[in-house]
């Protein structure tokens, strides 16, 4: 089986749901970002349509529980930051329109800047991780800030855009 960079993966428990971003390579994979909640099914389900549209994911496994994607290499910094993005997000639906927006390059030149604040964003988080300790996942307070950070960012940017 060929190796993927980028990982969306699902899985469904009887009351909740959750989705995550993971960066792997040859060795082993790291998830960066988690997302749990009521409305993640429909999140999940509206990104692997939109994404499916542009050729931009592939199955890997697909059963009742779980759903694994590998995201196309050149979108997965994208598909980070907007995971990222999505993070205590109240209004899923007015995300979901942006990154259609950015599908379609209608934004030039955005999804590099995007691309960098995910990068940003486990630079900072390695920064806080605390060393040593049992937990070793990527620091939440980092990408809450950086999460804020890209929603204000997208914000002044629609308004630019004059969306």
């Amino acid at each position: 089986m060929e190796k993927y960079t980028y990982y969306m993966i699902y899985k469904e428990y009887s009351k909740i749901a959750e989705m995550s971003f993971n960066i792997g390579g040859e060795a082993k994979d790291s998830m960066i970002i988690k997302l749990k909640g009521k409305s993640i099914k429909k999140v999940f389900h509206n990104m692997v349509n939109l994404l499916s549209r542009y050729g931009g994911i592939i199955p890997i496994e697909i059963t009742d529980s779980k759903r694994i994607y590998a995201v196309r290499e050149d979108l997965g910094p994208l598909v980070g930051a907007y995971i990222l993005m999505l993070r205590r997000a109240r209004n899923y639906s007015k995300w979901h329109k942006f990154l259609e927006r950015l599908l379609n390059e209608e934004l030039p030149g955005v999804v590099t800047v995007l691309s960098n604040f995910l990068e940003m964003a486990l630079e900072l988080s390695k920064m806080w991780t605390v060393a040593g300790s049992k937990n070793r996942t990527q620091s939440q307070k980092a990408f809450d800030i950086i999460s804020s950070t890209l929603k204000h960012f997208v914000d002044r940017l629609e308004k630019m855009y004059k969306v």
